[in-house]
């Protein structure tokens, strides 16, 4: 895959889950619902086992080729999550709801008929402004998954809060995604398809996290860019031609080296 692909491919992220363990919870979506600070979407960000840094994909079992996760919990309960490869293609997907009391969180697993309950992952939870730490227990093993909340998507600034680093929160235009959204759309490029707006928020969120605000301006200048260019230089951005001189060259390789 070139290096083109990898950095402007939309990011689906949304959806994960962690490991097996009891289920059978009777609970009904709706009851126990979360707190308005967890309502929002949460990045995955980080795992320990017993203390110890671990691969998230290691631990959480992730689909072959997924680089990225994310939760979105919705005021009902309902929440859902997704696993993406570097292109944005999604490789996982699955709904479920949250039973929340206290400080005790259960992650209750849906089957594919959107009623059954396939599996519950009790844990509990702590949060720290916009950092969410869900612990749970298997096999005698304590597993602490980290989660940051992507900007403008509620948490503890609410419903649409805070924009966060250098942006419109999680609105489309945060970091040019409208722009270039639509032109990948157009262009049946980089496998964008529906969902690319919000998924190239969460993907520029994630990274920024990381990097900070060298890398948000740098994608912000990619994706304008892509979304100005014409289908024949699209293609010519994804196969890299001509080999100095393709579209957006500069403003892609800084966005390699401001986003790690």
């Amino acid at each position: 895959m070139n290096r083109a692909e990898t950095l402007v491919g939309c990011v689906l992220l949304c959806g994960l889950l962690l490991v097996g363990c009891s289920g059978g919870e009777e609970d009904e979506p709706g009851s126990g619902n979360p707190p308005a600070a967890l309502v929002g979407t949460w990045v995955f960000e980080s795992v320990t086992v017993n203390g110890a840094p671990q691969a998230l994909g290691d631990v959480l079992d992730w689909q072959a080729g997924t680089v990225a996760a994310s939760m979105t919990i919705r005021g009902n309960g309902g929440y859902s999550i997704s696993e993406v490869d570097a292109r944005g293609q999604q490789t996982h997907f699955e709904n479920g709801f949250v039973y929340v009391d206290g400080n005790e969180m259960d992650l209750n697993i849906l089957a594919s008929d959107g009623v059954t309950i396939e599996e519950t992952i009790p844990g509990t939870y702590t949060l720290s402004g916009d950092t969410l730490i869900f612990t749970t227990v298997e096999d005698g093993d304590a597993i602490a998954i980290t989660l940051t909340l992507m900007a403008g998507t509620g948490g503890t600034g609410g419903t649409g809060g805070s924009a966060g680093t250098g942006g419109a929160g999680g609105s489309a235009e945060f970091a040019n995604c409208d722009a270039y959204c639509s032109k990948a759309i157009e262009c049946n490029a980089f496998g964008a398809g529906e969902g690319c707006e919000r998924a190239c928020v969460v993907s520029v969120q994630a990274s920024i996290n990381r990097s900070g605000p060298d890398c948000f301006n740098a994608f912000s200048r990619s994706n304008g860019c892509i979304g100005g260019l014409t289908c024949p230089q699209v293609d010519a951005l994804i196969a890299e031609t001509p080999p100095e001189g393709y579209p957006c060259k500069a403003e892609v390789d800084a966005t390699a080296a401001s986003c790690k």
